[in-house]
């Protein structure tokens, strides 16, 4: 399975990976009828979600959408056709504006390395150069944590083999310190006993030092999900 196509969050004048969820009542085709198709194989699920936090409150923003029949008018919009170059969905949502009453929390990546890409799923968010994690209660955020400079310190660390993933005392730490970050409980990778699985998160975090020492932004998102959403005259 390929690496799936991320939901965004607009928060602070910033676009930012919704890297984990931990809660209940994000948006969801089904709870209004509507029963999406895959469009590729990056993205099974068939539809991509941007919100935008906006006085506080978490609102869905745009849906790119892909049906096997006519697309319907959401929450007062009418869907547009998908104008991108490699068009992938059958429908695009802009300005719902639809207030969605999530409870839990979200956690918010920007700038991760391109190498290694997970095999199958998202990025875990130990991945991200800056990390937010954002808990709501019924739609309302009520608290924004910067988990940012806590895990670059444990990159750092395990980059410099201070602390190791190749063991499992090693791995129990590591899941204890990133857990402590968070108010919310959130899975960061599959399987943490899988050798690949600790590979991949040690070179992840090597990569991310590196980049960092060499002082440049190790990597950006390829521009296809971009256009998915650029609004055409």
């Amino acid at each position: 399975m390929t690496t799936q196509f991320p939901d965004r969050v607009l928060y602070r004048d910033h676009s930012w990976i919704l890297a984990w969820t931990s809660g209940t009542g994000l948006f969801s085709p089904q709870r209004h009828g509507i029963e999406p198709a895959a469009t590729c194989s990056a993205c099974w699920c068939g539809y991509v979600c941007v919100y935008r936090v906006a006085d506080r409150q978490l609102l869905l923003d745009r849906l790119a959408l892909n049906l096997e029949g006519p697309p319907p008018v959401l929450f007062g919009v009418r869907p547009e056709p998908d104008r991108s170059t490699v068009p992938l969905f059958s429908a695009m949502y802009h300005d719902l504006q639809h207030p969605v009453p999530f409870s839990g929390g979200l956690l918010l990546g920007r700038d991760r390395p391109e190498w290694p890409r997970p095999l199958a799923g998202m990025h875990p968010a130990w991945k991200y150069r800056e990390v937010l994690e954002l808990v709501f209660t019924g739609g309302e955020l009520t608290e924004a944590r910067d988990c940012s400079e806590p895990l670059t310190a444990i990159r750092r660390e395990v980059a410099s083999r201070r602390l190791s993933p190749d063991h499992p005392a090693g791995r129990e730490e590591l899941f204890r310190r990133i857990g402590s970050l968070f108010c919310h409980p959130y899975s960061s990778w599959r399987d943490p006993n899988d050798p690949g699985e600790t590979l991949s998160f040690r070179t992840a975090m090597a990569e991310i030092t590196r980049s960092e020492r060499r002082g440049r932004k190790p990597w950006s998102l390829t521009t296809l999900f971009h256009r998915l959403f650029r609004r055409r005259p």
